[in-house]
């Protein structure tokens, strides 16, 4: 609340204005982007498993109970059993108030705090994400954010580590629950945070390409004229060109991530290749000649 006093003739007079939210030292960007993934981890210990990739942007805004929100929206690929595809999917609405990020949910209508990052260490977190547990870390990025954790001691199974990181959300993405590294556990992570096309913070475990996190992979439009089969695939691949297309050509499959995995060389005809050494995920083939370039999803199961 703004005050200021003032005199008429002899008469006090209070005139005040209230502040719609707080200043926070990050404040949300309506730019931004946080780009998370679910990943499971394979009995060995050694492989992680992406079941699923998405990101949460900023659309617009909007007031609701007469405090200013960003709507947050989510775009992403599910490999569950059958992958898909979803765009533009509402999650909430978002909004920071002195350094604490508050949420309403899809459907629901109350508003939780989901991050304080005023925290400092021997303090418990109040918030809902990782409310209870006692801080006993406190670090800072290279821009000066704090990164805030708490960390079990002794761990037995699966333990989740809360780490918040300041006008950001925290290393499991915003709402989701705070990732744990245990065998058969299924954890979200916060791969990649963008500002206005600038990289803030990416998790150093990640695996994942923040520049191509959903690729042009997902987006491609399959070229009805060559067929590619069986779908899905195993341990060979058919590729059956119509009898107008310009040979020789050239096949190339490109994993998620756009990078070119193998290449092989087309005939008229059919031509099978082996690719039993590719893992199991979703490609693109790419067919080229010397006239045109087109372009088949493919799915690769082992």
């Amino acid at each position: 609340m703004n005050k200021m006093l003032l005199a008429i003739g002899t008469v006090w007079i209070f005139i005040g204005k209230l502040d719609a939210q707080s200043n926070s030292r990050f404040p949300i960007d309506p730019q931004t982007k946080w780009k998370i993934s679910e990943i499971s981890y394979a009995p060995d210990y050694n492989m992680e498993v992406i079941r699923e990739k998405y990101e949460y942007f900023i659309e617009s805004d909007t007031i609701i109970n007469s405090r200013p929100y960003y709507k947050l929206y989510k775009s992403g690929i599910s490999y569950y059993d059958t992958p898909f595809y979803y765009e533009r999917v509402y999650a909430g609405a978002i909004r920071d108030d002195n350094n604490n990020f508050f949420l309403i949910r899809k459907d629901e209508d109350t508003e939780v705090m989901l991050f304080d990052y005023d925290l400092e260490l021997g303090d418990t977190i109040r918030a809902e994400i990782g409310k209870g547990q006692i801080i006993n870390r406190v670090n800072t990025l290279t821009d000066g954010r704090k990164v805030i954790s708490s960390v079990p001691e002794i761990c037995g199974g699966c333990c989740a580590t809360i780490t918040l990181l300041e006008g950001i959300g925290h290393s499991g993405g915003i709402m989701e629950d705070p990732p744990c590294f245990h065998i058969g556990y299924y954890g979200h992570y916060l791969n990649c945070f963008e500002t206005n096309g600038e990289l803030i913070y990416q998790n150093e475990m990640s695996l994942v390409d923040c520049d191509h996190f959903l690729t042009a992979v997902e987006t491609l439009k399959d070229n009805p004229e060559v067929n590619i089969y069986p779908v899905p695939a195993t341990s060979r691949l058919s590729i059956e060109l119509p009898a107008m297309h310009k040979v020789p050509s050239t096949i190339s499959i490109l994993n998620i991530s756009g990078s070119v995995v193998m290449t092989c060389e087309l005939f008229s005809g059919i031509t099978e290749i082996d690719i039993g050494n590719l893992k199991e995920g979703i490609y693109a083939a790419k067919i080229t000649d010397q006239m045109s370039c087109s372009f088949k999803k493919i799915l690769v199961i082992q």
